[in-house]
């Protein structure tokens, strides 16, 4: 695994430390995950240790990511754009019209970003709707919707 300059390393254990925080991993959970001790992940998170990759990649992966996911995030030759498409969705819910028009606006857009015109980079539509919709996804929790 190659070395990663200390500006990589920094996004990725700032990323992390993000997840662990917003999911309220305890750092037992990570120590069974990585197999190393408490001690080491407590110093990786508060600065005080510098993770090599390997480490990285096994706090990554406790996490359900790869390293090289999280790096995409600073890569500067990006092979896709994402746009996040906000819209109302809990506005809408229980109105079978509103909700209809709703829809057909957002497949309206991504069948746009689409177009060739869009492909190099390539242009992805995240709409919430479609991973957290409050009647759909009912059983996920709003902590994990913010996520």
């Amino acid at each position: 695994m190659k070395e990663l300059s200390k500006e990589a390393v920094e996004f990725a254990v700032g990323l992390l430390r993000k997840l662990r925080d917003a999911r309220n991993m305890p750092q037992k959970q990570l120590e069974e995950s990585t197999g190393a001790g408490q001690s080491t992940i407590s110093r990786i998170f508060s600065g005080v240790q510098h993770p090599t990759a390997e480490m990285l990649e096994k706090l990554s992966r406790a996490f359900g990511l790869t390293l090289s996911s999280i790096l995409e995030e600073i890569d500067q030759e990006k092979k896709e754009i994402v746009g996040y498409l906000a819209t109302p969705l809990t506005a809408v819910v229980g109105n079978a019209k509103e909700e209809a028009e709703l829809e057909a606006v957002v497949q309206k857009i991504k069948r746009i970003a689409a177009y060739p015109e869009f492909s190099d980079p390539g242009f992805e539509i995240y709409w919430p709707g479609d991973h957290t919709h409050p009647i759909k996804n009912a059983d996920l929790k709003a902590s994990l919707v913010y996520l």
